[in-house]
């Protein structure tokens, strides 16, 4: 039963370990990938360091004592690298990596140094303490131990922390889009927060497993189990990732146009007004409107916060500002707004598609109109129709 277990582990490693190596290829072969794509291949690597353990086991076990020295760089390695990797797809400027960005790696750069001294012990002393963890523990490799227990209670909390800045920085680039685009399908990056789900999900099954083991008690976590929720992970991660581009890509934003996300509901003076006066945002706010109504821009499916405001005269930020504060919405919102009282008639003559009429009022995908229209509205376009017979176009 426990060689069938041990076999069935080594299959789901082996096949996360391919599907890995063949998103890194993929990856590489590109010649045009967006910076987002590498810290993908390094999280991605990471993990493969993490799992290998079985697999270097069969076909390389010479290389058994480095695969498991080099774990815990690896494990300190993997929230940053995941913060890097979702902070280049929600920059609202081209990323770029400064020197001050080496900081988030100085408990990995500890643990390498720690994997460095076990990996000089002699080797009587090194391969029992790697492999099961017996040995004298006095002295020097005791102190050892200890610095590296230290480091693994250390990527608890680490990993709770990335956990939640990653959290905080989605809501924050959520609201940002909604700021800046009317369609927004393949920039939210819902993914992500399922992927986030699953991470949390492990995290706290990893911190029990460090509580359980150190207790004696048994496994929180079976080694199957475990296999097929990294198995889970690495697809999602693998399968979503090559095809996501960072969400302002195509779109980057000068430093004088990034916009500060706010709530319509939160008070006027927090939001930064800079020289902009009420009749100044009057006056936007009616060309605005102008616009919209006489040239019908929210027709454009592409259309973005910094084009309306080139188009109408005025800066992204006195835009964006006039949105929230004197029509109470965001730009996402408006625009949208503009889209649902153009879909309604359409709706009404019932001689389209639901499809047809989405597209044809600026929306990307059906169920982007579904969602604004009942947002709108309270009801489907269906129910729409059938509650207000007595409009219908003839």
């Amino acid at each position: 039963m426990e060689n069938t277990a041990s076999n069935l582990v080594f299959d789901i490693t082996l096949a996360t370990a391919g599907q890995i190596l063949l998103a890194v290829t993929l990856i590489f072969s590109r010649s045009s990938s967006p910076v987002s794509h590498k810290f993908l291949a390094a999280v991605l690597l990471t993990l493969l360091v993490l799992i290998a353990r079985p697999v270097v086991d069969v076909y390389a076990p010479a290389g058994r004592v480095l695969s498991l020295l080099l774990m815990l760089p690896a494990l300190l390695s993997l929230g940053p690298l995941l913060w890097f990797y979702i902070a280049s797809l929600t920059s609202e400027k081209p990323w770029q990596w400064q020197n001050k960005n080496f900081r988030h790696f100085a408990l990995a750069i500890i643990g390498a140094v720690c994997a460095l001294l076990t990996g000089l012990l002699p080797d009587e002393i090194k391969i029992p303490l790697l492999t099961n963890g017996t040995g004298d523990m006095s002295g020097y490799v005791g102190a050892l131990m200890i610095a590296v227990f230290t480091l693994v209670m250390g990527w608890i909390a680490q990993s709770g922390y990335y956990l939640v800045r990653i959290v905080k920085r989605l809501k924050r680039y959520r609201q940002t889009l909604k700021q800046q685009f009317a369609n927004n399908e393949n920039r939210e990056l819902h993914w992500i927060t399922l992927l986030m789900g699953g991470l949390g999900v492990a995290w706290v099954l990893a911190a029990l497993s460090v509580i359980t083991d150190n207790l004696y008690l048994d496994a929180v976590l079976s080694r199957e189990g475990g296999a097929w929720m990294v198995w889970a992970l690495v697809w999602l991660l693998s399968a979503w990732g090559l095809w996501q581009r960072p969400g302002f890509e195509g779109h980057y934003l000068a430093p004088q146009e990034v916009i500060t996300p706010v709530l319509a509901t939160e008070n006027a003076a927090k939001y930064q007004r800079s020289s902009l006066g009420d009749e100044q945002s009057k006056r936007i706010a009616d060309k605005l409107e102008n616009a919209m109504r006489d040239d019908k821009l929210y027709l454009d499916s592409d259309i973005s916060l910094t084009r309306l405001a080139k188009h109408i005269g005025v800066t992204p930020n006195y835009l964006s500002q006039t949105l929230n504060e004197t029509l109470g919405q965001t730009f996402f919102d408006y625009i949208n707004r503009w889209r649902i009282d153009a879909a309604k008639p359409l709706i009404l003559a019932n001689q389209q598609s639901v499809l047809d009429v989405a597209l044809s009022v600026g929306f990307n995908a059906r169920s982007s109109f579904y969602k604004a229209f009942k947002l709108h509205t309270g009801m489907t376009p269906g129910e729409y129709r059938d509650h207000k017979p007595d409009e219908r176009i003839v």
